[in-house]
């Protein structure tokens, strides 16, 4: 699939962490962290790369990476599961990040409809995404808005001694 810079785009559902794989998601999940509101904590790829093999075992997570040739350009990974207050299935994302470059494309936009697809092929009733970075929350809005997203809250912070 082309993004709208004209590049080549690949899409898929992690299945296995490969070492190309434990590469991406590294490298990925360390450019989100540190643009995230997490920023000040520390960053652990044995960690990452144990809960992303964790992942890929559970049935009711997803992982999705988006390639440009072999560079990992974007990451969505979510989950389904029922709400403490009954049994219906809600989607909820865990990361959902594009590098720097190439924001503004349809790669964010993609990532988002295959975790939708995911979410409605699990059988999902409701997609709830946040988001924890201050990465154009503007767009973010927009973006969610068009898509039928409505707001409904809001998440607070207060960091605390380390």
């Amino acid at each position: 699939m082309l993004d709208s810079g004209g590049d080549v785009v690949r899409y898929g559902l992690v299945t296995e962490i490969t070492p190309l794989i434990a590469d991406s998601i590294v490298s990925l999940g360390h450019l989100a962290h540190v643009e995230s509101s997490f920023s000040r904590l520390e960053f652990s790829a044995e960690k990452l790369l144990d809960v992303a093999a964790h992942n890929v075992l559970d049935p009711d997570r997803v992982i999705i990476l988006a390639y440009s040739g072999d560079v990992a350009v974007g990451v969505f990974v979510g989950n389904v599961a029922s709400y403490y207050f009954g049994p219906a299935l809600i989607a909820t994302d865990t990361v959902w990040y594009v590098i720097p470059e190439k924001r503004g494309t349809r790669i964010g936009v993609d990532l988002l409809g295959y975790f939708e697809d995911w979410a409605r092929s699990k059988g999902a009733s409701d997609i709830r995404i946040g988001q924890t970075s201050t990465i154009t929350p503007e767009v973010f809005e927009g973006l969610l808005s068009k898509r039928g997203y409505r707001f409904v809250g809001t998440n607070y912070r207060m960091e605390t001694e380390l």
